[in-house]
């Protein structure tokens, strides 16, 4: 007769399986907390690269020959998707119906390539791109979403800007979004004072 099988005892881990699992765990862990801390600095990082690009977008208007929207003077900033991310390009000139000059992009701005989602908020309505924001030679800021330099029918008029909000643009990293007014009469966006977001 055959001898029954043995069942085999059950093994454990050893302290040293338990260590490697443990400190894999931990530096997994470290890393992605590391990460998550570093993507709001993202956001900021894309907010103030922005805050210049409308500095430069400000002193291309203000040299404007001519302060009529007709004339088209003035400066566009248009922000769309791209793959990958967003992108922010300066344009000479803002997309006026009968203007002697429509937008052309500035050569001496580079475009501002982020993977922070730049959205924005008018008249309690919050949407991404493509939009554009608008500079007249006399510093007044307007927007227009949905809208697309090139495509979308030049503009009767320099749209209306809420000057009680601004223009609300939020900068969304994925974790939070952070929120800046672009004031209306000196186009110039806050950076120093983080504004509420709706949802």
């Amino acid at each position: 007769m055959a001898d029954p099988v043995s069942p085999r005892p059950e093994r454990g881990f050893s302290l040293v399986e338990v260590i490697l699992v443990v400190g894999l765990v931990a530096l997994i862990a470290g890393l992605s907390a590391e990460t998550l801390r570093q993507r709001p600095a993202q956001a900021r990082t894309t907010a103030l690269a922005f805050a210049e690009l409308i500095a430069q977008a400000r002193a291309l208007a203000a040299v404007s020959a001519d302060g009529t929207l007709a004339g088209g003077s003035g400066a566009t900033i248009a922000v769309t998707r791209a793959a990958g991310g967003y992108v922010a390009t300066l344009y000479a000139f803002r997309p006026a119906a009968g203007a002697a000059q429509q937008p052309v992009r500035d050569p001496r701005a580079t475009p501002l390539h982020t993977a922070t989602a730049i959205d924005i908020v008018i008249g309690g309505t919050r949407s991404g791109p493509p939009f554009a924001l608008f500079f007249s030679a006399s510093g007044e800021a307007g927007a227009a979403v949905p809208f697309t330099v090139g495509v979308d029918a030049p503009l009767a008029a320099q749209p209306a800007c809420p000057a009680q909000s601004g223009i609300i643009l939020a900068f969304d990293d994925g974790v939070r979004a952070h929120g800046y007014a672009l004031s209306c009469a000196f186009a110039q966006l806050d950076v120093d004072t983080p504004v509420a977001l709706v949802p």
